[in-house]
């Protein structure tokens, strides 16, 4: 199945059979062994991406773990996205300008910009200055898309969690052999059990800090970065500092390379 086929069959799941839909995603919680605000918001429709996916070339795919959940916030953007197919879609596509234009905030996304402003030599010096970079240049995917207020992962993975996820990777890849991308990120530990057979064994691992790596590597004619811990978490130990200068500097010197 398709990214856009996955994002279809739960639109048309959630439109025309609410109790089903419910049903699915408190059973992917039970799977990933999801407790009290780590459970998945049954409610809600997911959000599979954001940016405008129609895009053959987007500069920079990011792959994070979860789309997160502020009631207050989720709210305004269930009624923005949700009512009918279009409306979904619509809100997805254009959500960088919805969320400048409507006064919504992302600390994740306020954070990773320093990412990027390494990466091409920028400031962002406001909240419009980065939905505006991200409108033009970013698409983010999600591997669990059904919102969490507080979401993660165990570091193993048991053999029901691997097969759920696994069908998510899928997609991604499938994804990105269809776009031609500068680079495509994996920001968080869990894709590692999936990048195992693209990263070769002898990939030098770029440390951060103690807690921290990341790899450059190519899946098929993309050039991919996987850092072993989400860099926009104060647990990574990643500093903004650290983000446009150890981080960007590797990237650019491994694509001048190549």
């Amino acid at each position: 199945m398709t990214l856009l086929d996955e994002i279809q069959y739960d639109l048309n799941l959630f439109y025309s059979n609410f109790t089903e839909y419910r049903n699915k995603v408190e059973h992917i919680s039970d799977i990933l062994n999801l407790k009290g605000k780590s459970r998945l918001q049954a409610d809600y429709l997911p959000t599979y991406f954001t940016g405008d996916f129609t895009l053959n070339n987007p500069k920079y795919v990011l792959f994070s773990l979860n789309p997160g959940f502020k009631e207050e916030q989720n709210k305004i953007e269930e009624y923005l996205k949700n009512g009918s197919v279009n409306n979904y879609y619509n809100f997805i596509t254009s959500f960088y300008e919805i969320f400048y234009r409507n006064g919504l905030k992302s600390q994740y996304y306020t954070r990773i910009a320093k990412l990027f402003e390494g990466f091409d030599n920028i400031v962002l010096r406001s909240q419009k200055d980065i939905y505006e970079y991200y409108r033009k240049y970013l698409i983010n995917i999600d591997l669990v898309p059904y919102h969490s207020s507080s979401f993660g992962l165990p570091a193993n993975l048991n053999k029901s969690q691997i097969t759920y996820l696994n069908t998510r990777f899928e997609s991604i890849f499938e994804y990105l052999s269809t776009i031609d991308c500068k680079l495509a990120i994996f920001n968080g530990a869990s894709y590692i059990t999936f990048l195992n057979k693209y990263i070769p064994k002898n990939k030098e691992r770029i440390e951060i800090n103690k807690k921290t790596w990341f790899s450059l590597f190519k899946i098929d004619k993309i050039n991919c970065i996987y850092f072993s811990r989400m860099i926009t978490q104060a647990g990574s130990g990643v500093t903004y500092k650290d983000m446009k200068e150890i981080i960007a500097f590797k990237v650019k010197e491994y694509l001048e390379d190549i």
